[in-house]
């Protein structure tokens, strides 16, 4: 059980500054500051809406470690929210040390002034498809650097949000991006490792990227009077693991006026490919779509689990990989039977879950050239039960190695970090 205290906010015209100090939480930290960079002046955001980014980002870690998080001004609205979310949290994560409240030495009371809406938005086949189903309200959108692609791989951020400029200005919708050291300050790997049997996944994915990415719209919501803020589901209702982003955690929170709306709950990632597929025959657009979190380069690589994975699903719903960013060879499809047979790709819960929805959309196989058809065969029959078995369980070393990190001197530790990421 430790304490982590929030210094008040800083802003110097689209820069957002917070100074975060933590005791009892060794290791945690690779940075004291909190920074976001929007392509919006936020200097007339308010203090309580202004904390809500960093907030979103430490709250899971001081549920997790029991610890208490501290904030010189919050937004009032927001700090009664929060309760709501804990609990969410506290249900799919019940090893979680019991959490601690907010404790913030001033309420603020926002109003947002508007009835606009704010898409997050990063151009796969989630958020292209919430935006497709939502697209008569032109929502604006909301793209985050640091999510992915590293802060300082400016070369593949500045393709995608080429790309992503390419796709607002088609649509005649703003585009605003937010670039934030959200995954740099903390030790993810860390976290991950430390709770790897009780969180469902990475850190990121099992726990931090819903709130975070929803907290650091919230001085967007305020300066351009978005009083909805979308973000896409991954998953339905029939996908039981505990997940960073689900209707009950993310349309827990609210500040001000604005209300958060958790869109495409209703549908499995084949029915949104679906969708993009009516959506191209209807319009005759034939969108980009950008899923891969392996390649730098802010394209496709097109051999990753889920580069292959979409790929499928894109053959499935008649669309040609290649006319929406997928690069494909007459290897691919084998490529990615091998993975699968041969361990090279990590499947966890939430790849099975990909992979049987793609399984039960599988019918006439004959309708495709050879090599998929052979590969559509195999996979139609595939046990992804014991592929799962094969690939998601780390080895117990390395995970207690990682753990033992945790007693390695701070300056040792972040000099470490650093010098990893730097390769």
């Amino acid at each position: 059980m430790g304490s982590i205290i929030l210094g008040p906010p800083e802003t110097d015209g689209q820069r957002l500054h917070i100074s975060i100090s933590a005791d009892g939480l060794p290791n945690l930290f690779i940075e004291d500051d909190f920074e976001a960079i929007y392509n919006d002046p936020i200097n007339g955001v308010d203090d309580g809406i202004l904390m809500i980014p960093a907030i979103t980002n430490l709250l899971p870690i001081a549920w997790a470690t029991g610890s208490s998080l501290n904030t010189p001004v919050v937004d009032s609205d927001f700090s009664q929210s929060i309760d709501d979310t804990r609990d969410v949290f506290g249900s799919m994560y019940p090893d979680f040390q019991s959490p601690r409240l907010l404790v913030a030495d001033t309420t603020t009371e926002t109003t947002i002034k508007g009835d606009e809406s704010l898409l997050l938005f990063s151009g796969g086949v989630d958020s292209l498809t919430t935006y497709i189903r939502n697209r008569d309200e032109h929502p604006r959108l909301a793209a985050i650097h640091g999510a992915d692609l590293r802060t300082d791989n400016k070369e593949g951020w500045g393709k995608v949000e080429q790309s992503l400029q390419s796709f607002a200005d088609f649509h005649g919708t703003p585009l605003h991006t937010v670039q934030s050291n959200i995954r740099d300050m903390l030790s993810g790997s860390l976290l991950q490792s430390y709770y790897r049997t009780t969180i469902n996944g990475s850190w990121w994915g099992g726990v931090q990227h819903g709130l975070a990415l929803l907290g650091l719209c919230a001085p967007l919501t305020q300066i351009h009077g978005a009083t909805s803020l979308y973000i896409a589901a991954t998953h339905t209702d029939s996908f039981s693991k505990p997940w960073g982003s689900t209707p009950e955690s993310d349309e827990s929170l609210h500040w001000g006026s604005t209300r958060v709306y958790h869109k495409g709950h209703d549908l499995t990632r084949q029915d949104k490919i679906e969708t993009i597929s009516e959506y191209t025959q209807e319009t005759g657009e034939r969108p980009s779509i950008r899923s891969c979190y392996m390649s730098d380069s802010g394209d496709n690589c097109g051999t990753c689990e889920k580069c292959c994975r979409t790929i499928v699903g894109l053959v499935l719903a008649g669309l040609h990989p290649t006319d929406h960013g997928y690069p494909i060879s007459d290897d691919t499809f084998a490529h990615a039977r091998r993975c699968l047979e041969n361990g090279s790709w990590n499947i966890g819960s939430d790849e099975k879950y990909m992979w049987e929805n793609l399984q039960n959309n599988i019918s006439d196989k004959d309708e495709y050239q050879e090599n998929i058809s052979d590969f559509l065969g195999w996979l139609e029959n595939a046990d992804l039960n014991e592929i799962k078995q094969r690939t998601d369980t780390q080895p117990s070393f390395v995970s207690k190695a990682k753990q033992n990190l945790w007693v390695l001197p701070e300056p040792f530790f972040r000099l470490l970090v650093r010098a990893k990421r730097s390769f």
